[in-house]
């Protein structure tokens, strides 16, 4: 289950680069360049089933930064364009197994993921004060999985503009049989600096 979450995020840490401008603000505080800094996730991956007899159910959770950065955000308007943006995960996550909700085994296992540079181009409407919705819902960033993220709420601190998102994503499947429920959480704080 964790292994296809983690396009999520990338499709997370696609849309936050669509999102970071501010109607209240002047109309010059975001237009501009910016240098992607990184990506905090905080995930969580919840599989469930019963296999007849018993139910079962894996938890899943990873916490991690972004390592490798790479690329550029474009701010003009109401239209941003991201440039080789592109980054790599290496970290571990903690798995949970429980039968009949009686915690039975946990595990660690390490993961590596890299995300190849990408060019995209997204636009947006501010809503209040701090957030932002996608006009087109999805904005390019469709994940293998059928999830999109489709707004955030950001703060500018200086030259740092930060983004805060929640993804989630539920899908049903059968595996030999079992039907499988998956509920996917992803908390993302995606960082950029005015260049």
């Amino acid at each position: 289950m964790f292994k296809k979450f983690v396009p999520i995020i990338a499709a997370l840490a696609m849309l936050c680069f669509y999102s970071c401008k501010k109607d209240d603000k002047p109309s010059g505080a975001i237009t501009g360049n910016y240098k992607f800094v990184s990506i905090h996730a905080q995930t969580q991956s919840t599989a469930q089933y019963n296999d007849g007899t018993e139910d079962v159910k894996s938890v899943t959770i990873s916490d991690y930064t972004s390592e490798n950065n790479t690329g550029t955000v474009s701010f003009n308007g109401n239209t941003a364009n991201t440039t080789g943006i592109g980054y790599d995960v290496t970290s571990t996550a903690k798995s949970y197994d429980y039968y009949n909700n009686v915690l039975s085994d946990s595990s660690e296992f390490p993961f590596t993921v890299n995300i190849p540079p990408s060019n995209s181009t997204a636009t947006y409407q501010i809503i209040g004060q701090d957030s932002i919705v996608f006009s087109n819902g999805a904005l390019g960033a469709q994940t293998t999985v059928g999830a999109s993220a489709s707004g955030g709420r950001f703060t500018i601190d200086g030259n740092i503009l930060t983004l805060k998102s929640n993804i989630v994503q539920d899908t049903t499947f059968n595996l030999g049989g079992l039907i499988v429920t998956d509920h996917e959480f992803a908390a993302a704080t995606i960082t950029l600096q005015r260049q």
